[in-house]
């Protein structure tokens, strides 16, 4: 459960169907040999409550990720970005440079939807340019 040392984290997080996951709970969840033992939860303090800016950032720049009518949306079907959103929201609020933490978050999305067959091409053009 260590990635798999290709130097791209977006697909460290690989459950067993193959397909990215977006959180390590759900990762850690999928890989579980006794199906008796009960899901890791995902526990996290929210950083976005340290400072309205950071919050305010993350807000508009992470909810693209669920806006039905955005660049993400073909994959909304196939993949729902709730959880990408709020990891999103708690990398940007967390990380001292918050745009590269928050690409790096919008980003495994996108590999997410083309692990489907989605590829979302313009994304770039729209955030993270």
């Amino acid at each position: 459960l260590c990635g798999n040392f290709n130097s791209n984290q977006a697909d460290d997080f690989l459950k067993l169907s193959g397909v990215p996951d977006a959180t390590a709970a759900g990762f850690v969840n999928s890989w579980k040999t006794h199906a008796g033992c009960p899901d890791v939860k995902s526990n996290f303090e929210n950083p976005c409550s340290l400072s309205l800016d950071n919050e305010k950032y993350a807000q508009h720049w992470c909810s693209m990720l669920s806006d039905p009518q955005g660049v993400f949306a073909s994959c909304h079907s196939e993949i729902s970005p709730d959880s990408y959103k709020e990891n999103c929201m708690y990398d940007s609020c967390n990380c001292e440079k918050s745009e590269d933490c928050m690409c790096a978050a919008v980003s495994s999305y996108v590999h997410a939807c083309a692990a489907t067959g989605i590829q979302i091409s313009s994304w770039r053009k729209t955030i993270c340019g």
